[in-house]
């Protein structure tokens, strides 16, 4: 019993010091995920409370759960006038713009530490997609004002390009465990069922639901729970047939969100609870897991990758991919230093 009391106190107390520390965010200039991050890092084996965290199984389930509410609250508040206006090149980022970043980074990281291609891109992938909950964060909650386009194109892409980096993430790891047994029919195989069964669960989940919630009268705080419950469903069924449960439930909540009903009046500001909430907890999880000592031993290498991506594989891959639509280079240079990474 004491053993439980004390994982509550713990908990509590890391999720009330994050969001105190979040005041100290807009004094700063410092990103209030990464001031999550870092409250997990100062609990962590080379921090102040020592503990000493390595369930990645545990991260996993964690970051997954508050991923897909994260998602399903940014596509609650993405109108279709995004879609009108950022659809286009907000598809092309999210599949030909992740691509180029991972094979651009690939190549630097193969050269830089000397090691298999394989090993190189499979490192790129990981960080090749912008992330939801950083991106949803900064452009919401930062103050920042930008043009319909701009904003609606950031926001579809980090809402869309997670099937397509995990889809890479995941066949590039098959390649690195048995090269022998990939094919190029294979990936696309996957890649069209996830994206296929993503869009399609999504689509069909939202427009039920949406025609559900106005024959329901609900006490108020019953419908955020009820939305959440079912975006929830809608990802892990997804998941489960082989789908991206991350593009069905980021469209599940864009169908429901742009059919307003007495229902959904007020849910936005539950569900923005609710993602404040799952971001406080995936970031600080992710700090746990980090041990600065490691980290250190490493910093000049991941400082060049990361400066290479930012400076280098991050605009080309932005150029490539809006130049087309006629955006403006001040516009292409504030995408590409907003392809923010974070949880995935």
């Amino acid at each position: 019993m004491d053993t439980l009391n004390i994982l509550y106190l713990v908990g509590a107390l890391l999720i009330f010091a994050s969001i105190m520390a979040s005041t100290l965010s807009a004094r700063l200039g410092v990103p209030l995920l990464l001031l999550f991050l870092v409250v997990g890092m100062l609990a962590g084996e080379d921090g102040i409370l020592g503990i000493h965290f390595a369930e990645y199984a545990l991260a996993n389930f964690i970051g997954q759960a508050a991923l897909a509410c994260i998602l399903l609250d940014g596509g609650l508040r993405t109108s279709f006038q995004s879609f009108r206006v950022g659809l286009k090149p907000a598809v092309v980022l999210a599949t030909w713009g992740v691509l180029i970043t991972v094979l651009v980074l690939g190549v630097f990281v193969t050269w830089l530490l000397n090691v298999d291609w394989r090993v190189g891109l499979l490192m790129a992938a990981i960080v090749g997609s912008t992330d939801a909950a950083a991106v949803f964060s900064l452009l919401r909650n930062g103050g920042v004002k930008l043009n319909d386009r701009v904003q609606a194109t950031l926001e579809l892409e980090s809402g869309a390009n997670d099937p397509f980096a995990i889809l890479l993430v995941t066949g590039l790891i098959a390649l690195n465990l048995d090269p022998a047994g990939q094919t190029v029919f294979g990936f696309l195989l996957l890649l069209l069922q996830q994206l296929g069964f993503g869009l399609i669960v999504g689509l069909l989940a939202g427009f039920l639901l949406s025609k559900l919630l106005p024959k329901l009268h609900l006490p108020e705080g019953m419908y955020a729970i009820l939305i959440m419950s079912a975006g929830l469903s809608v990802f892990a069924a997804t998941n489960l047939i082989g789908g991206s449960g991350f593009l069905a439930i980021y469209l599940s909540g864009v169908i429901i969100g742009n059919h307003k009903a007495h229902s959904t009046e007020h849910v936005l500001r539950v569900m923005d609870s609710f993602a404040w909430l799952s971001q406080a907890v995936l970031f600080v999880v992710l700090g746990l897991l980090v041990t600065p000592s490691n980290v250190i031993n490493v910093w000049y290498y991941s400082v060049a990758i990361v400066a290479f991506m930012i400076l280098v594989a991050r605009p080309i891959a932005v150029y490539t991919s809006v130049k087309p639509f006629k955006f403006k280079d001040r516009e292409i240079g504030f995408i590409s230093w907003v392809g923010l990474r974070g949880a995935v």
